[in-house]
């Protein structure tokens, strides 16, 4: 499986971005829509992470239930993808959705059906990825 996030704005105040995945021949599967941070120089907690190629990895915790670890992010751990629906329900993690949700000038605000698009990618992808994020 390839998966490969796209960062289609980027503000102040958000990030967001379509996230493919793609079959081992290249075919496309589905996307997801996503939001993050905007981009603070990396910092923690406010941030979201730098453009590059991530391991993803399944895990489990009491506070997210089944989500996926971003490894090996540069002066960073813990990244996530996670379910939420507002950019304030992410300390720098990567929320997914199956749809956004967007204001009058045309700016995702919220995404719809978090878990959903959590549960669709528990359901399709295997214990761990690469992730390409531009």
């Amino acid at each position: 499986m390839q998966v490969h996030l796209i960062r289609t704005q980027k503000t102040n105040q958000i990030t967001t971005g379509i996230m493919s995945f793609y079959d081992e021949d290249k075919k496309p599967m589905f996307s997801l829509v996503t939001l993050e941070r905007p981009w603070i120089n990396n910092k923690k907690g406010i941030s979201c992470i730098p453009p590059g190629l991530y391991l993803v990895t399944k895990r489990f915790s009491l506070k997210h239930g089944h989500h996926f670890l971003i490894n090996k992010v540069k002066d960073r751990s813990l990244i996530l993808i996670h379910i939420g629906n507002y950019v304030t329900e992410t300390k720098g993690c990567i929320l997914v959705g199956m749809q956004g949700i967007k204001n009058a000038s045309g700016s995702y605000v919220s995404l719809f059906e978090s878990g959903k698009a959590l549960q669709l990618m528990d359901n399709e992808c295997t214990m761990s990825f690469e992730l390409l994020i531009e």
